[in-house]
């Protein structure tokens, strides 16, 4: 009785998810998320630029709080699909922003990234693992709802 209650309970959560969360709006969520961090902790903002060799280049950081509030704004409030041209332009900017960080930080910290890379097939206490397997609800409650 307790297990069906549970799945019923799963169910309804689900669908408030699907209709809660969409894409779109999780990943403007995410950069919004992500420029306020950047904008509270200002340690966290120094140390990343000068992993990137650009410790002297403090005006970046507020370069790249204004892109992400900017990105964020545009997916939460839909606008990429009004205007495609800035839309394009914003994703195409990720498109090759992204892969050239993700090489960047792979090689810089190869052997950190070996030995934690376990945390992303399995739930772990910590924040990375935490904000990977919420990431994978949401995909997943995408995928469902798109079948």
């Amino acid at each position: 009785m307790i297990f069906k209650n549970y799945l019923r309970s799963l169910i309804i959560l689900n669908n408030m998810y699907i209709y809660m969360f969409e894409l779109d709006t999780f990943t403007g969520m995410v950069f919004f998320i992500a420029a306020s961090l950047r904008m509270m902790c200002k340690k966290c903002r120094l140390d990343e630029l000068s992993f990137f060799g650009l410790k002297n280049y403090n005006f970046i950081s507020y370069l790249i709080i204004i892109y992400e509030f900017y990105i964020g704004y545009h997916f939460i409030t839909n606008k990429y699909k009004k205007d495609k041209f800035k839309s394009k332009l914003l994703l195409k900017s990720l498109i090759y922003l992204l892969p050239l960080t993700m090489i960047i930080i792979f090689f810089k910290n190869f052997d950190n990234i070996m030995n934690t890379f376990w945390e992303i097939c399995t739930y772990q206490p910590t924040t990375m693992s935490l904000v990977l397997h919420f990431t994978y609800l949401i995909v997943i409650l995408h995928l469902y709802k798109t079948i």
